[in-house]
């Protein structure tokens, strides 16, 4: 009797060992399968509609192209210059109006002075 549950056990746990490789082996299939997905590879082609080319499919979005990444970059810094030309214009022009309003000044001072001394 020992001898006969002596072989069940070990058919059982030969039957389990079968059964945890080929769970392991469809495991890493699957993981394989998985990784070469257009998805996970990040395959470009899979974010253009296929009605029309120029336009994006949301749910598989990628990011954008190094071409569209400069263009942002480029206008971006665009913007900067203009803004930085923008401030530098209106410094110079807040420094004209207070070089004309100090000759104002000046010139109020002294018509009072020619007055006074009239």
């Amino acid at each position: 009797m020992q001898e006969y549950n002596k072989r069940l056990a070990d058919e059982k746990r030969t039957r389990e060992e079968k059964w945890r490789n080929e769970q392991q082996e469809a495991n890493a299939f699957e993981i394989s399968r998985t990784n070469m997905t257009d998805i996970m590879t990040e395959n470009r082609a899979t974010t253009t509609s296929q009605l029309a080319p120029h336009r994006y499919v949301p749910y598989h979005f990628k990011g954008l192209r190094p071409g569209q990444i400069e263009g942002i970059f480029a206008e971006r810094e665009a913007q900067v210059e203009y803004n930085k030309a923008a401030i530098k214009n209106q410094n110079s022009e807040e420094y004209s109006w207070a070089v004309q309003n100090l000759a104002n000044n000046v010139h109020f001072l002294n018509n009072e002075l020619e007055l006074e001394q009239k």
